[in-house]
């Protein structure tokens, strides 16, 4: 999932018919990283894309901005990213909204072994799931999530995910966000009775 909340950007400024580009170059390989991250079975969700957007929509005093996703459970939901949280009594329907759902996120493992699509909400298969360690290092600007499994018969693992965790709709009903999905290239077997881990690096 590396680089997809990282913010590689270019900045265009225009007069008339001449324009200057900044950060072209780093934009479009990163276009071409992500397009080869895709190639190899590592995908982020569109729900992600679409929870990103909203975050980056302007949205005056007393408005709101929401967004549609389909959870885990495949219902389709849509929620608030941003809005006035004393519109209702002092809360608020918001996915950030910590009354009476988690907010938190989910590393799962699965055997499924269908190809990602940006549509998949969850993983083919999944086996075992953890709540991550949470480390950031905001010098370099990398977060990290990592969570240990063991298993009591040697396991094979052909898939990881990261999923949310959060107030999915109203001010009480929570669910889960699939974040990505990632194919392993090769099977993973974690063996019998033995600690392994599982670990997201996101560049922010």
């Amino acid at each position: 999932m590396g680089v997809y909340m990282l913010f590689i950007h270019m900045i265009e400024i225009c007069a008339n018919d001449k324009c200057i580009e900044i950060g072209r170059d780093i934009f479009e390989k990163s276009l071409a990283i992500r397009q080869e991250m895709i190639k190899r079975g590592d995908l982020r969700t569109k729900w992600w894309i679409r929870f990103i957007g909203a975050i980056f929509s302007s949205v005056n005093v007393g408005g709101s901005v929401s967004f549609t996703f389909t959870d885990t459970g495949g219902v389709s939901r849509t929620q608030y990213v941003k809005r006035n949280a004393g519109a209702t009594l002092g809360y608020s329907e918001i996915i950030f909204n910590t009354m009476y759902c988690n907010n938190r996120f989910w590393i799962a493992v699965g055997n499924g072994t269908a190809s990602p699509t940006i549509d998949d909400y969850r993983l083919g298969s999944k086996i075992a799931e953890a709540l991550p360690s949470y480390r950031l290092d905001d010098v370099n600007g990398v977060i990290v999530l990592s969570a240990s499994f063991t298993f009591s018969n040697d396991t094979t693992i052909t898939e990881v995910g990261l999923e949310w965790e959060c107030n999915a709709y109203s001010v009480d009903i929570c669910a889960r966000i699939l974040i990505d999905r990632t194919l392993l290239s090769s099977p993973f077997t974690a063996p019998a009775n033995t600690l392994i881990t599982v670990t997201y690096r996101i560049l922010v």
